[in-house]
């Protein structure tokens, strides 16, 4: 196709490889509307961070996933998990940790590192209609989190803290939007 040229180069890698994880996770949910703030980051009292989203009727997670959104590295680095059931759902999951009836499709992000920019996902469906969620994050984001907060998405923004309990009430609003 004239025009049309796939990088060789670190960028373009990064670019192929992160198209065909959109293809799959589109593919594996059906045609998905726009990522919503279903998908929030919190750090918990021992500095472990966990992947939260709220009590939707009708939702499942398909995936979870965290991948390392950094221009500079040659490869996709991400982990990612799958709920193999689809009939039962995690309405939170710690990051490098695969709960019971999940399974690990991909584990080669390294420890979550200072100044790396990190994109958290999951892709979930609502009574049979598909719903995406993201939100970017740091560390350093994260470690400035007060008490009661979480770190969601705030569009082309970037992202931005905000309280766990709004976190809940808004995310099941739009998870009623579907």
């Amino acid at each position: 196709m004239a025009g049309l040229a796939v990088g060789t180069g670190a960028v373009g890698r990064r670019a192929l490889g992160a198209g065909i994880l959109l293809a799959l996770a589109w593919l594996g949910t059906g045609c998905s509307p726009a990522p919503q703030a279903v998908i929030a980051v919190e750090r918990e009292s021992g500095g472990t961070l966990r992947l939260l989203t709220p009590d939707c009727p009708g939702m499942v997670i398909g995936d979870y996933s965290v991948i390392r959104d950094d221009e500079h590295d040659a490869e996709l680095r991400n982990w990612a998990i799958h709920n193999t059931s689809w009939t039962q759902s995690l309405g939170s999951v710690r990051i490098f940790e695969v709960p019971k009836g999940w399974k690990a499709y991909a584990d080669d992000l390294d420890p979550l590192a200072k100044g790396i920019p990190y994109m958290a996902t999951m892709d979930a469906s609502v009574s049979g209609k598909g719903l995406e969620g993201n939100v970017p994050f740091t560390l350093d984001q994260v470690g400035k989190l007060k008490s009661g907060e979480v770190l969601v998405s705030d569009g082309d923004k970037g992202s931005k803290a905000v309280s766990r309990a709004d976190f809940l009430r808004d995310g099941k609003k739009a998870c009623g939007s579907v």
